[in-house]
């Protein structure tokens, strides 16, 4: 079973990924039942990444994740019940599609700001520089 779907970019700070779910519904020693409901819940994850500038803008994406929800002793039976059943040319699925009353929001962060990195980089290269200068002044 799987559901697909395209992406949208809604704007250059906010974009809905492509959905491509699927799973394979199988039990060992178990066939699938003439009568089969599922129901399959969709679960908003959205990615809220900080920009490395203050001042930019947030840049926001959001996926769907998906999950079956199934009872495996309905929907699977046995060689032999499948035998002793009645003849039937067809399976029936019966598919519910819900959304599950929670999202997943992942924040993400820069751990240095731009202006720290600077800084940082700053004291680094005058540090190496006063490093040269004190082993040009030993060797003179």
């Amino acid at each position: 079973m799987g559901l697909s779907a395209i992406g949208k970019k809604q704007s250059s700070t906010a974009t809905l990924q492509d959905l491509g779910f699927s799973q394979t519904l199988n039990q060992s020693g178990r066939i699938l039942a003439t009568n089969v409901d599922m129901t399959l819940q969709l679960t908003k994850v959205i990615n809220n990444t900080s920009p490395l500038v203050t001042g930019h803008d947030e840049v926001l994406s959001g996926i769907w994740i998906g999950s079956f929800l199934t009872n495996d002793k309905v929907s699977f039976i046995t060689n032999t019940d499948y035998l002793n059943a009645a003849a039937k040319t067809s399976t029936i699925l019966t598919l519910t599609i819900s959304e599950t009353p929670y999202y997943i929001l992942n924040e993400q962060a820069p751990i240095a700001r731009l202006p720290e990195i600077v800084y940082h980089d700053f004291l680094y290269i005058s540090t190496i520089i006063g490093m040269f200068v004190l082993v040009f002044v030993i060797v003179e």
